[in-house]
């Protein structure tokens, strides 16, 4: 993919750190970059005035909470994401977590690597009830994904309407009727101002107390001293959190400490493959910018009448290429 942007007269310029830079490092690195294929870097106002080249942000990924769009939009720089690139990675680990509570892989890994040889006895999710709440591209391809363990699937979905429903082969329903009848819910919405706090101790009090949560979407959804507060005082079975609100958490963090947690380190959408179709997705959309013709996944498409344009005929033209991240 490297070469396919150098073939088009790009300068490639690889950032090897494998992490998200934050607020300074950005500053120091973006001046003369004219398009960043990015991670969850933290783009904030102070960035998007110290960029003073840029025309395009790629998001790697579907969520864009760590992009200031309106003071990218300020500076007529196109952001956008890779929609539907990458939801079956994220589907089949948010199911293998599934797997992992519902069996206790970890707990009975750490039984024999102390030494000792007891079974840990685990439930079978065949014929159980899932609930999962969004469903855009990760959603639906878990529910593919699990048809074959004859769950009953439940959704909550504002924006789907019945027709749709029916296509998919779901049930509909509320938010409260899914936390109720759910064996197990997944989360898979964006992070933004109608999602934060979304499941706090009111919608964990309605679910049943063998029920399971697993969060693969974004921390900050979830309440996490609520969640706390469930799992310590058994109003809930356990979780599974790939994501937290601060990343990554603080070693003390309570939810830690609980052996009924299981974390992973914001891990769905790492695999060699999620992260090859991600990146081909992004590069796809700098040569559709170049080319003038307006990308998938434009978050601010107001903006592109007026934006920063750029053209791959420009051999000095940089692209930061990030490692891929959900």
């Amino acid at each position: 993919m490297v070469s396919l942007l150098e073939s088009r007269g790009f300068e490639v310029v690889l950032d090897k750190s494998e992490r998200n830079l934050t607020e300074s490092e950005l500053i120091k690195v973006l001046p003369g970059i004219d398009v960043h294929i990015a991670g969850v870097d933290q783009y904030t106002d102070k960035v998007m005035a110290a960029a003073d080249k840029l025309s395009l942000i790629c998001r790697i990924g579907v969520g864009v909470e760590n992009v200031n769009i309106e003071a990218a939009s300020a500076k007529g720089i196109l952001v956008t994401n890779t929609p539907g690139a990458g939801a079956e990675t994220v589907a089949e680990f948010t199911f293998g977590l599934m797997m992992a509570l519902t069996r206790r892989i970890a707990v009975s890994q750490e039984v024999v690597r102390s030494g000792k040889w007891n079974r840990s006895m685990g439930r079978s999710i065949i014929g159980k009830k899932l609930g999962i709440i969004g469903f855009g591209n990760i959603g639906a391809a878990l529910s593919k994904m699990v048809s074959g363990f004859n769950m009953n699937i439940v959704v909550y979905d504002p924006y789907m309407n019945a027709e749709t429903a029916a296509k998919h082969g779901i049930q509909l329903v509320s938010l409260p009727e899914l936390l109720r009848e759910s064996d197990y819910v997944s989360v898979h919405v964006p992070f933004n101002s109608g999602t934060e706090n979304m499941i706090g101790q009111k919608e964990l009090a309605l679910m049943k107390p063998s029920a399971m949560l697993i969060n693969t979407s974004r921390g900050g959804i979830v309440n996490e001293a609520a969640l706390h507060d469930a799992l310590k005082n058994g109003i809930i079975d356990s979780a599974a959190l790939d994501v937290f609100s601060q990343e990554p958490p603080p070693p003390d963090h309570p939810l830690l400490k609980l052996p009924n947690v299981l974390v992973t380190a914001h891990n769905a959408g790492t695999t060699y493959e999620g992260r090859n179709k991600l990146m081909e997705a992004c590069v796809r959309t700098v040569i559709d910018v170049a080319d003038g013709k307006q990308p998938a996944g434009l978050k601010n498409p107001l903006v592109w009448g007026r934006a920063r344009m750029f053209s791959s005929e420009f051999r000095t033209s940089h692209s930061s290429v990030e490692q891929a991240q959900s």
